[in-house]
């Protein structure tokens, strides 16, 4: 990933009733997060903003840390 790529925020996100987290990158929907890992990560996202939020996005998505987005 490039360094100032995270800054023009291209990761977003959307908390289901059900508990589950959609993760997008861009308009496209990436992964979605289930079950105690959803709860856990809700609760990290709310104590986010800005690239430290876009971090946690791409963390969770898993496949983003390699480089191949």
């Amino acid at each position: 990933m490039k360094k100032n790529s995270l800054a023009d925020e291209p990761f977003s996100y959307q908390l289901l009733k059900n508990e589950s987290i959609h993760i997008f990158y861009h308009t496209r929907r990436v992964t979605v997060v289930n079950g105690a890992h959803a709860k856990k990560l809700g609760k990290k996202l709310e104590r986010c903003s800005g690239v430290e939020l876009q971090k946690a996005l791409a963390k969770a998505t898993g496949n983003f840390k390699r480089g191949n987005e």
